[in-house]
């Protein structure tokens, strides 16, 4: 299985991206990586991490450990456009998971063949080191599905 996770998505998601100063943003993306050697580490599976990477940002000093890979994108691709490309040119997107909270990114991997972990789910099974969510069966919902069912169809009261 191969993960493919949105990197600045899962950080920033929810914080104010311009309250974050470029040192601390390099701390959370090294502490990102990480966290995700480590959950690959003992698992079948293989971790891209993709960054947006604009204003000079994106030198990683040294490449991460194991089965963990850091791409940043080059302007002006986005991190989202690099993570179509690598789900459209993958043979087999049923075994790719993707980790965005972001709407349309979501709606195209999805559309794909690719199963979907919101960034909250990411960050939660970081935290509490749980697999289930990723054993989930391709086609059931998910947090993003019934946001999006909520928002199309309305909440019947």
């Amino acid at each position: 299985m191969q993960i493919i996770i949105d990197g600045y998505n899962v950080l920033l998601r929810g914080r104010r991206a311009g309250a974050i100063g470029a040192p601390e943003l390099e701390r959370m993306r090294e502490e990102l990586t990480r966290k995700a050697a480590g959950y690959a580490a003992s698992r079948d599976i293989r971790i891209t991490l993709v960054f947006d990477g604009q204003n000079g940002m994106g030198v990683q000093a040294a490449p991460p450990p194991g089965k963990v890979k850091v791409v940043f994108s080059r302007p002006p691709e986005n991190a989202d456009a690099v993570i179509k490309k690598m789900v459209q040119g993958h043979e087999q997107p049923r075994n790719i998971v993707v980790v965005t909270s972001d709407q349309p990114l979501a709606r195209f991997v999805q559309s794909c063949g690719c199963q979907l972990l919101s960034s909250e789910a990411w960050r939660q099974k970081m935290e509490h080191g749980r697999d289930e969510d990723l054993a989930e069966k391709h086609g059931r919902l998910n947090d993003l599905n019934i946001e999006e069912w909520l928002r199309i169809f309305g909440e019947k009261k």
